[in-house]
């Protein structure tokens, strides 16, 4: 599936359910871990605009592989992650990217990090926080 395809505004129920085909085919490996990212931060992008966060199951499924991907010498990588967690409001990885900080060893991902922390802050939970200070939704 090209989730490129898609329209950029969705039903957050019809979402849902790209989702769920994404994390099958994660089960069955049966795509690379760059290609995963590739789509992943299509079907985010499109999340995003449902103003709704993703449901609880959904979101701990791609914490729990994203954390699992996870490479500290990758830019391309962090970069990618640390846009999905941003935008899905994934807190797990959120968190264990604040663990993790103080050992990063390269200097660009440590800066990508550090700025999706410092971006956050207590909001990691909920994308649309700020959205939701300026604007009645």
């Amino acid at each position: 599936m090209e989730y490129t395809d898609l329209p950029e505004r969705m039903e957050n129920k019809v979402l849902r359910l790209y989702f769920v085909q994404f994390l099958n085919y994660l089960n069955e490996g049966s795509m690379s871990i760059e290609r995963a990212l590739y789509h992943l931060k299509e079907l985010t992008c499109r999340q995003w605009y449902t103003f709704e966060l993703l449901d609880e199951q959904i979101r701990q499924s791609i914490d729990e592989w994203l954390i699992q991907i996870w490479d500290p010498h990758s830019v391309e990588k962090a970069e990618v992650i640390t846009f999905i967690v941003a935008n899905l409001g994934l807190t797990d990885t959120y968190a264990f990217l604040k663990q993790i900080y103080s050992s990063i060893s390269s200097e660009e991902v440590k800066i990508i990090v550090g700025d999706t922390i410092r971006e956050l802050k207590d909001s990691a939970a909920n994308p649309y926080m700020e959205l939701n200070q300026h604007f009645v939704m």
